[in-house]
């Protein structure tokens, strides 16, 4: 079985990570392998294997995400028996390839915490099948119409090959590197700067923690937000309390330096941050938002919080800090539940016969001039 996986630029991603994950794993395991970009580059352009066929569409980047000339003929040339579209510009084109290619498997993706372009539904009408990484998108997508026997879960698993025997070191070299102290609680972000991850609306509940208490935020990323909340940490706590730690091809240093896992994200159905602070034992404070209840267990790994209930953040952020006992207990149950639900080969192992299940059960649409 040839598999082709569709993503529009390799950013630094949850889901352009889960998508270079699995041309590794599909790699690893024998099978003939293609990713094909529609712009080149990109943060996460190093990390394809050297043996998969990576291919841009743009000859040079035009910084248009939805453009991707010579999409069809790349797609002959590379004659896959599986194309796996991911992210929403992607699966805007599924629909197009299924009808243009009725002999391949085309399978779309729903894993975004955003609205869903029109194009997106109209491909998941017209492919063999959908894949999403939540039920609540499963269920979304049956309320708009889309045929539930052609809707597979399987939530995201880690990216990152992490040895969790080594973060006691890791952890002691950190927190010497940036001079923070045995006692201070680091609560921890890794997101891209965006206006919907919300790394400022964590900044200003933050600015409402008791000042005598020793604690500090660390928001790992990049992005348009950055500035932004630059300034607002500047201006609303005192210096020290917050620290931009700026990009990491590996954040593993700063998930091992850290006590807690903090998301406000209202862009996520299911963030890979909590699937890799999880793995590594970081009990989490979450923002309830569409799947991301399905990425942890309220009150065992961590809380699950209202979007709007700043109250109810501040209260579990509180608990964490003040109880050193709870911060173990819900992280070695974290810990357990990543273990369980997020390992990487595993879940990579359930898209593939997902992807096995839709090849098999072709069904050739009508020619289709396009």
């Amino acid at each position: 079985m040839r598999i082709v996986i569709v993503q529009d630029y390799l950013r630094c991603g949850g889901t352009e990570r889960q998508s270079v994950h699995l041309t590794r794993y599909f790699r690893a395991e024998g099978y003939e392998v293609g990713l094909l970009a529609f712009r080149p580059g990109g943060a996460l352009a190093g990390e394809v294997p050297d043996d998969v066929v990576h291919r841009a569409l743009q000859a040079r980047d035009t910084g248009l995400n939805w453009l991707a000339p010579g999409l069809f003929r790349a797609i002959r040339q590379m004659a896959p028996d599986v194309v796996l579209c991911m992210g929403r510009m992607a699966n805007s084109y599924a629909g197009l390839i299924q009808l243009r290619f009725p002999e391949i498997a085309v399978v779309g993706t729903a894993r975004t915490g955003k609205a869903l372009p029109a194009l997106n539904l109209w491909s998941f009408r017209l492919v063999s099948g959908v894949l999403t990484n939540t039920t609540w998108w499963r269920d979304e997508l049956i309320r708009c119409g889309i045929d539930p026997a052609k809707i597979r879960v399987v939530r995201n698993g880690l990216t990152y090959a992490w040895d969790g025997k080594k973060r006691a070191s890791v952890r002691a070299e950190m927190r010497e590197r940036f001079e923070i102290r045995s006692s201070t609680v680091v609560f921890l972000n890794v997101a891209d700067f965006r206006r919907g991850k919300r790394q400022a609306h964590l900044i200003e509940l933050f600015s409402s923690i008791d000042p005598s208490w020793d604690w500090q935020l660390w928001l790992v990323g990049s992005g348009q937000q950055w500035r932004r909340c630059s300034r607002l940490a500047g201006n609303l706590i005192e210096a020290g309390r917050v620290r931009l730690v700026g990009y990491q091809a590996d954040p593993y240093p700063c998930y091992a330096a850290a006590d807690v896992a903090v998301s406000a994200s209202l862009e996520d159905s299911l963030p890979n941050f909590l699937v890799e602070a999880q793995t590594l034992g970081l009990p989490v404070v979450a923002t309830d938002y569409r799947g991301v209840a399905e990425g942890m267990r309220d009150g065992e790994t961590g809380y699950l919080v209202g979007a709007e209930d700043r109250a109810g953040f501040l209260e579990a952020v509180g608990a964490l800090y003040r109880l050193p006992e709870l911060r173990r207990h819900l992280g070695w149950q974290a810990q357990r539940f990543a273990a369980e639900h997020c390992s990487s080969d595993r879940q990579a192992q359930r898209a593939l016969k997902v992807l096995h299940d839709f090849h098999a059960g072709v069904h050739p649409f009508p020619e289709t001039a396009v």
